[in-house]
């Protein structure tokens, strides 16, 4: 197995809205219902990738939209460390 650099633009291959809080291990310490779960995709990796969506206007997503690759602040654990994921909001 080997690291590989994605790009940080894809194509919204799909999504949905989803209108409970996230389940682990995407627990939040602020609520963010309603919130889209998206699936982009990275042409030239040949790879889709799922995440949260945010700092986007649900009413806004479309199939094969642009998106980019940004970080997303979950929770601090209890060692006091910021614990984030990867998340994709839409380029405007």
């Amino acid at each position: 197995m080997e690291d590989v650099l994605l790009a940080q633009k894809g194509k919204l291959a799909s999504y949905t809205i989803q209108y409970y809080p996230c389940p682990a291990p995407f627990k939040t310490e602020k609520k963010i219902t309603p919130y889209g779960i998206g699936l982009v995709e990275f042409e030239d990796e040949k790879i889709q990738i799922t995440g949260i969506i945010t700092d986007t206007d649900l009413k806004s997503l479309k199939i094969g939209m642009e998106m980019e690759t940004t970080i997303l602040d979950m929770y601090t654990n209890e060692e006091k460390q910021q614990v984030v994921t990867w998340a994709f909001k839409a380029i405007k």
